[in-house]
């Protein structure tokens, strides 16, 4: 068994890849020890942002031999009528270089015959060195992972995230000759770039780790993820505070450093004044601090920890280099809410007629007055009275005023909040100043929905808006590209429909907010309103389709829901409808019905021409029986739709399912006398047509 050590040394692995790079290296290893038949105990892939460390627990030494078995001609053909090796058994051996004395003749598993003897040499293949497979394909393994962004250094033609400057590696304790571009294998390792730069020999897996921590380095991802978080913890008093501790923030820390010394720092408490959130969004997302949090109140406290990679000599300059850089931009931040305060909200929507909002589609002002006209159609759908509606009109008027502010052009993440924050100040009513930042919502992974009518109305106003435009653009998703999050913006749409529980027709307000895009067009492009509309609502059926697998949903049944033939797009009606479904999943009747519209669909598909379907014509009892059976059927289901109760429905439905199914068994459709077969074809499609109109049978 063998027990092997891998460590790439590397400049700075870029933050937001490094735990991938060393994560998808232990991947690709593994993968290519199966595809190999090589067994292992175990791999740990781990390291920092100087070295990408691969250890191999027990691996086998090589390769199992294999025999081959290689088939030639059957016993007839390799031997000519007179006994001799004929021209085919004389090919076959000198093929594989063999005698006749090395050959069986047997039959073969999967022959047709197995009373046909045939030719077989049994080869032996022999297992290949582990040592020499890996050592063979270590480029390839890197080449093959999926980085964003690779780099030569030097004049060398091996490219990687980062330049490659060492390589130490160890089999049993021995070199192991490993080599990369030019640069090749030996037992040196380095220690912290500044702290213990010297090379460190290495004689052992063990060794490693042991060495390398006296030399200020944790190796070990996980074991310095745990280091950094004790550290932490000494710094607060837990009983009194506590620690915003986000994973990606954490991970992000963990590979900033290879020896984490966490320090804390008091900013003035003048500085709470300003908006949480612009503190916060300072300290995490630009500087990689962890802000500090009274853990009875919950309220952000002037202080925070940052992670140095140096050791407590340090660490007071580098405190005070810290506070240097957050005091800087917080009174950045002072300066430009408090310049902000002393203007009216008028003065900054005058300023959107200047931001573009997307090239051909006129300014962000421009959209505010779209969002009002949208908002204001979505309040006469619903049934808003005058006083909710004047709320929606005011916030969609003012729900971008924030954009142009001094305090969102230096922390654009912030838009939205600000403009909550600024609302206030200026004492509009809670639900106008709340939509400000609830009408973005839900963003990026979370969940959190518009909680008043008010932002409900102003979001679905400005996801409508987004994706009409992007659209009539030609700005559509591809692939993984969706530089718009026009997809985030259909299942905000879905959630905010479901969540408000309003019965809308989303065609009629995808075409009408595409209809004020196409007013603000300032680039005179061609468009096919009816079939960007087509599009908008497929992309849109796709989501909720996604959505729907995800609360795991039938795929036939949301097929069945989604794709309709005469119905407008109600989220919350194709929900019911769902559901209703669903509840009869093991019906029987709803079984036969379903498969009989298959053959159903199957027949009419052929045909082009239709007529009025004459009960006159039926000559056999079961069609006059199916035919009254189905109108009875469509009385019935025609009362339940003006009440939307599609339990009722589905099970009305479902009861064409024993009769059709006996039509199908009693009755030929194709008869030979063609008014018979005519007429039989039409009631099929009237039956079909109708079903369609509810569910996509």
């Amino acid at each position: 068994m063998l027990d092997i050590l891998i460590e790439l040394g590397v400049e700075e692995l870029p933050v937001s890849e490094g735990e991938k790079i060393i994560d998808m290296f232990g991947d690709s290893v593994r993968d290519f020890f199966r595809e190999y038949e090589l067994q292992f105990k175990n791999i740990l892939a781990t390291g920092g942002p100087r070295r990408i460390v691969l250890v191999i627990e027990e691996l086998q030494d090589r390769q199992e031999d294999k025999m081959l078995k290689i088939y030639g001609p059957p016993r007839n053909v390799f031997f000519s009528q007179d006994g001799a090796v004929s021209k085919a058994g004389e090919n076959f051996l000198q093929k594989n270089n063999i005698g006749i004395n090395e050959l069986l003749f047997e039959s073969k598993d999967d022959a047709k015959s197995k009373d046909i003897e045939y030719a077989v040499y049994t080869k032996k293949i022999e297992g290949y060195s582990s040592i020499i497979l890996l050592k063979s394909s270590i480029k390839k393994i890197l080449d093959s992972l999926s980085i964003k962004k690779r780099m030569r250094w030097a004049d060398r033609e091996t490219q990687f995230s980062r330049p490659i400057r060492w390589i130490c590696a160890l089999c049993n304790g021995k070199i192991f000759d490993l080599e990369v571009g030019s640069i090749k294998s030996s037992n040196i390792t380095y220690g912290h770039r500044f702290l213990s730069p010297q090379s460190v020999e290495i004689n052992g897996i063990e060794d490693y780790f042991e060495k390398l921590e006296k030399k200020f380095v944790y190796a070990d991802k996980n074991k310095r993820k745990r280091v950094m978080l004790e550290k932490m913890r000494k710094l607060i008093n837990e009983e009194n505070e506590d620690i915003f501790l986000d994973d990606e923030l954490i991970d992000t820390n963990n590979f900033l450093v290879e020896f984490p010394e966490p320090l804390r720092a008091d900013f003035p408490e003048e500085f709470l004044l300003l908006p949480k959130e612009t503190l916060t969004s300072t300290m995490i997302k630009h500087q990689k601090y962890f802000p500090i949090y009274n853990k009875k109140s919950g309220e952000l406290k002037n202080s925070f920890i940052s992670i140095s990679n140096m050791t407590q000599t340090y660490v007071e300059n580098i405190r005070e280099g810290n506070l240097r850089v957050i005091n800087a931009r917080f009174e950045d931040a002072k300066f430009y809410y408090n310049s902000d305060l002393e203007k009216d909200i008028s003065f900054f929507t005058d300023k959107l007629k200047a931001v573009t909002y997307i090239e051909g589609l006129g300014s962000v002002f421009d959209k505010t007055q779209r969002l009002m006209k949208t908002a204001e159609f979505l309040c006469g759908k619903i049934g808003c009275n005058e006083k909710q509606k004047m709320d929606v009109l005011k916030a969609a008027e003012i729900c971008k005023f924030d954009l142009a502010s001094g305090m969102v052009y230096e922390f654009p993440q912030l838009q939205g909040i600000i403009g909550e924050y600024y609302a206030r100040k200026k004492n509009l009513p809670e639900n106008i100043s709340s939509t400000i930042r609830e009408h973005y919502l839900p963003a990026g992974n979370h969940n959190e929905l518009p909680q008043t009518a008010t932002a409900k109305i102003v979001a679905l106003a400005d996801k409508t808006d987004i994706i009409c435009s992007c659209f009539i653009l030609s700005l559509k998703p591809t692939g993984s590209a969706d530089p718009y999050a026009l997809r985030r913006a259909a299942r905000g749409i879905i959630s905010i429909i479901q969540d408000y529980n309003i019965s809308i027709d989303l065609a009629d307000l995808f075409a009408y907010a595409m209809n004020l895009c196409a007013e603000n067009l300032t680039l005179k492009n061609k468009t096919d309103s009816s079939a960007i509309l087509a599009e908008i609502i497929s992309f849109t059926a796709l989501r909720l389709e996604n959505l729907f697998l995800e609360q795991n949903f039938d795929q036939q049944f949301i097929t069945m829901s989604i794709n309709r033939i005469s119905e407008n797009f109600d989220i919350i009606r194709i929900k019911r409808k769902l559901e209703a479904i669903t509840k009869l999943r093991n019906d029987e009747n709803l079984e036969k019905v379903i498969k009989a519209f298959k053959r159903t669909n199957n027949i009419l598909k052929k045909i082009d021409e239709f007529v009025s379907v004459k009960a006159s014509l039926f000559s056999e009892d079961i069609e006059k029986s199916l035919y009254s059976d189905f109108n009875s059927i469509r009385d019935n289901v025609e009362i339940s739709l003006k009440s939307n109760d599609y339990e009722n429905i589905i099970r009305q439905l479902a009861g064409l399912g024993k009769i059709i199914d006996e039509y199908f068994e009693k009755v030929m459709v194709m008869d030979k006398n063609s008014d018979i077969k005519n007429n039989r074809l039409s009631m099929l499609k009237e039956i079909t047509d109708y079903y369609k109109k509810i569910y996509n049978f």
